[in-house]
């Protein structure tokens, strides 16, 4: 994204890309039980470490990339959005 945005700004294409973490793992339906109990473990685990002090969603990680396809970012190019509770 780095490489294409100033190539490509001129032309009107933009390159964005967003970054997650982890999230709580919530809306993984292949999941199995054993790998949601494991999941959590590392999430409570790890938690204490993120500034937010909890996993992102799934709907939060969605709502970055929505906002990234929208007109609302059309100023935005050769940017990362990382979605980490300030990681």
């Amino acid at each position: 994204y780095k490489v294409l945005s100033p190539a490509e700004a001129a032309s009107h294409l933009a390159a964005r890309a967003a970054h997650k973490r982890a999230d709580d793992g919530a809306d993984d339906d292949a999941a199995t039980a054993d790998e949601c109990a494991a999941l959590a473990d590392v999430v409570a685990q790890m938690a204490p470490l993120v500034p937010m002090q909890r996993a992102g969603t799934a709907d939060e990680v969605a709502q970055a990339i929505v906002w990234l396809l929208s007109a609302d970012s059309s100023y935005t190019t050769g940017s990362l959005v990382d979605v980490t509770g300030g990681r």
